[in-house]
């Protein structure tokens, strides 16, 4: 007896045929669905913030507002109380490491090109500094045409959930020169074990990452993969892009960022790379909880 589908008889299994593929077709689409849904992370908030505002000027602003030095910082500060739904999470712990990073960071942007630091320095003495610094090159200048210098830091949350909470502080300090200095720097920190969450706990290969890094950087802007990045502007020691530690937790991918100068002149301004969890799924760590 003959096992093939006899060509008169085809017209009756196409039905049938269609059926199949489309249960198939339905169920691998289902599937992939689910796949990719698994990293996206829900939205829960972990602590609460409250906004807060800084700011310091030299005694000639009021004179002269367009000859002066100004600092001002948009910060945040975590509160000791949470979301009903986190009410597990250790406050007394948690909330003081946050906002001692949150802290950090506006210092370490606000001291750029400081010369009079101190050993501890606080946000109130980096003003004062950044100031004193620019009525020293308002004296010392040659130039009686001399410019404003205005330091501004906004600190900002990005992601906050169960188990992380990416703190963002972002700065533009003009000090006279051709361009102002602008960039971002980002925070991942643990939530259960208060911690500074490094790139090498999130994934198990940053060899290999890196490749992927460099081949979004490719395509975002249509480089092939047989030119030499320096020949498209980038400021790189070798055709090799460098893996930033600068990079955030959203709740759909990794992004990294590289800022002015990082890789680039300024005038190609700063980059961002994104990559969804469901691009580098096998080279998440599974031991991290980072899809809670």
């Amino acid at each position: 007896m003959s096992h093939f589908i006899n060509p008169k008889r085809l017209p009756f299994y196409i039905p049938a045929i269609l059926t199949v593929l489309c249960v198939c077709f339905s169920s691998c689409t289902t599937e992939k669905s689910k796949r990719a849904e698994q990293f996206i992370i829900p939205q829960k908030d972990t602590l609460l913030f409250k906004k807060t505002f800084f700011q310091r000027k030299s005694a000639n602003c009021n004179n002269d507002s367009a000859n002066c030095a100004t600092v001002t910082v948009h910060g945040i500060e975590a509160l000791m109380q949470t979301s009903k739904e986190n009410a597990i999470i250790n406050r007394s712990l948690i909330v003081p490491f946050v906002n001692e990073c949150i802290q950090k960071e506006i210092k370490e942007n606000l001291r750029w090109d400081i010369t009079s630091l101190t050993d501890r320095p606080t946000i109130e003495g980096l003003a004062d500094a950044f100031i004193a610094d620019y009525e020293r090159d308002r004296n010392e200048s040659l130039n009686d045409d001399t410019v404003a210098w205005s330091c501004s830091i906004d600190a900002s949350i990005e992601h906050n959930t169960e188990h992380f909470i990416t703190i963002k502080v972002s700065s533009y300090i003009h000090t006279g020169g051709a361009q102002p200095l602008q960039m971002s720097s980002y925070s991942v920190l643990s939530t259960h074990k208060p911690r500074l969450i490094h790139l090498s706990d999130i994934v198990n290969d940053t060899v290999a990452l890196r490749k992927i890094v460099e081949l979004k950087l490719r395509e975002k802007y249509d480089i092939p993969l047989y030119h030499d990045l320096r020949k498209h502007g980038f400021t790189l020691d070798s055709n090799s892009l460098p893996l930033t530690k600068n990079f955030s937790i959203s709740r759909e991918g990794l992004t990294f960022h590289y800022n002015p100068y990082d890789i680039a002149p300024y005038s190609m301004g700063s980059h961002m790379i994104h990559l969804p969890y469901r691009m580098i799924s096998h080279y998440l760590r599974r031991d991290l909880k980072i899809l809670q």
